[in-house]
């Protein structure tokens, strides 16, 4: 088997429902049918190293294009806010309007205004606390012990 049609067959692996859970993630069966190709080990390894590279090169394309519909979202969002704060500020208070689509009424609403929060009381404030990752690896790696941490070692294969 040449490395064009590893690749084709690959592909189809990749793309077939049967292989893949409802994420898209590579189901047992994919896995089987990848190990039941008739190919060098080697040759199977570089071929499925060319997936991860076309992989995350979609992935990029897909985040690209994420964030690009996140910013038209945004807009979106920004322009409905516009336009409650014109009706709101427009819109006599107390007056209802409806159609068969959308109902405005006025609603009453209370919510807390903190106006310093340097005035506020410790017994009304709330701390969020977490390990310091950054600064336990480091002083791990100086061989100091902390109770309840530890460095793990690993191999990771990199694809380039």
């Amino acid at each position: 088997m040449n490395l064009f049609t590893l690749n084709e067959q690959l592909e189809l692996i990749f793309n077939s429902d049967e292989c893949l859970d409802e994420n898209g993630v590579l189901t047992d069966e994919g896995f089987r049918l990848i190990e039941s190709l008739e190919i060098e080990k080697d040759s199977l390894f570089l071929g499925l190293a060319e997936q991860i590279i076309g992989e995350k090169t979609e992935a990029q394309a897909v985040k690209a294009r994420a964030s690009e519909l996140m910013a038209r979202a945004g807009n979106h969002l920004q322009r409905a806010e516009q336009i409650h704060q014109y009706i709101q500020k427009h819109l006599e208070e107390g007056r209802a309007l409806r159609n068969d689509k959308v109902e405005l009424k006025w609603t009453n609403s209370r919510s807390v205004v903190i106006e310093d929060e340097d005035l506020i009381p410790e017994e009304y404030t709330r701390v969020k606390v977490e390990p310091d990752k950054n600064l336990i690896k480091k002083r791990l790696g100086e061989g100091k012990q902390i109770q309840g941490a530890h460095i793990r070692k690993a191999k990771l294969l990199k694809v380039k």
